[in-house]
């Protein structure tokens, strides 16, 4: 989504991330939910890491490197998200906006909304061109 947002704009990824944030965090108002300071630093830090990663790491042309990178990544991003959750500052926010969906219409984590985030990941990985990387990020997040 991001990706194909940054490409129609010409905006960089990162700041398409950022931009993206801020309406779904809107949406968080009417669901009773509110945002931590790790909500706002979350939307800010995430596009701007983007942005200057991409702007600093080369792209890897050769198979090996790709393979690397994208293991990189994923391992990276594990811990990110660990050390984010343990500091307990408030949900990104996409998590907050299922968790606010949750709250407010009794979706069941377990349910319905685990179903259709699931499906929903698995079709976005299929739709996209088809990378072992996208199918591990969506299941390394579950």
């Amino acid at each position: 989504f991001h990706q194909g947002i940054s490409r129609l704009t010409g905006l960089e990824l990162g700041t398409v991330s950022i931009l993206v944030g801020v309406p779904i965090l809107a949406a968080w108002w009417p669901l009773g939910e509110r945002p931590g300071v790790g909500t706002v630093l979350n939307i800010a830090f995430i596009g701007t890491a983007t942005n200057v990663a991409l702007s600093v790491v080369p792209p890897a042309t050769a198979l090996p490197a790709q393979l690397a990178m994208m293991l990189g990544g994923v391992v990276t991003i594990a811990i990110g998200s660990g050390l984010y959750l343990a500091s307990d500052l408030g949900p990104g926010p996409r998590d907050g906006l299922m968790t606010g969906l949750h709250v407010r219409f009794g979706l069941s984590s377990t349910g319905s909304a685990r179903k259709f985030s699931v499906i929903h990941r698995l079709k976005l990985s299929l739709k996209s061109v088809f990378s072992s990387g996208s199918v591990m990020m969506n299941l390394e997040s579950e």
